[in-house]
C-alpha cells in the first residue's frame, strides 16, 4: 500500500499508523507520519490540499491555511512577475528551526511551510503555512508565528518584474543574520 503525498509517495510498512476518513463518500488512507513538521521549497506549483492534508488529523480539532500570493502591483507600479531566490540548505534549515520553535511554544502542532522559488505570476501562491492543533487559539498562534518569523528569517530575496520591462530586487533578508541564526550542526 502507498500513502500519497504531493512531492513523494511514503510506502507503508506493515503494522504503520493509517488514518482513514471519508471524503466524498469515498475512504482515503494516508499515513500518519511521526514527523509532525513537513517543509520544502519547490519550483513546481503550490498545492494548499496537500498543505491541508498533511497537518489534517482526526485528534486536532483546528486547521488554518495561509496562503500568500504574488500581486499585481507594488508601491505604485504594475507587477508582471515576482522572481524568487532561494538559499535551499540554510532556508530549508530556518524552516525546521522555526517550526521547531512553534512546536515547542504550542506542543502538538502539525506544520507544513512550503515556499516558491523561480518565478510566480500575479494571483499564483509563493508561500504556504498550514497548522492543525487540539485547539483554534493554538493553530492561529502558529500559524501566524510561523509566516511572521518566515518572512524575517527566511533567506528568500524577491525580484519584482515590472510591467513596463524593469526589474528590481526588494530589500530583503540578510544572508549573513541567517548563518548567525542557524546552527551549523
Amino acid at each position: 500500500m502507498l500513502g500519497h503525498h504531493p512531492t513523494m509517495a511514503i510506502a507503508l510498512a506493515p503494522g504503520q499508523p493509517v488514518e482513514r476518513r471519508m471524503i466524498n463518500g469515498n475512504v482515503e488512507e494516508n499515513a500518519v507520519t511521526a514527523d509532525p513538521i513537513y517543509t520544502a521549497i519547490q519550483s513546481d506549483p503550490l498545492d494548499p490540499a496537500a498543505a491541508f492534508a498533511f497537518v489534517h488529523t482526526p485528534h486536532h480539532g483546528a486547521v488554518n491555511l495561509f496562503t500568500g500570493t504574488v500581486r499585481d502591483h507594488h508601491a505604485g507600479e504594475s507587477v508582471s512577475a515576482l522572481h524568487y531566490d532561494v538559499h535551499l540548505l540554510l532556508a530549508e534549515q530556518t524552516f525546521r528551526s522555526i517550526a521547531a520553535e512553534a512546536v515547542e511554544q504550542w506542543p502538538g502542532l502539525r506544520i507544513y511551510i512550503v515556499h516558491a522559488s523561480g518565478e510566480r505570476l500575479p494571483g499564483e501562491i509563493s508561500v504556504i503555512v498550514a497548522v492543525s492543533a487540539a485547539h483554534r487559539q493554538e493553530s492561529f498562534a502558529g500559524c501566524r508565528y510561523l509566516i511572521d518569523q518566515l518572512k524575517q528569517r527566511a533567506p528568500i530575496w524577491k525580484e519584482e518584474r515590472y510591467s513596463d520591462g524593469r526589474r528590481e530586487w526588494l530589500p530583503g533578508h540578510s544572508l549573513l543574520a541567517a548563518e548567525r541564526q542557524v546552527d551549523p550542526e
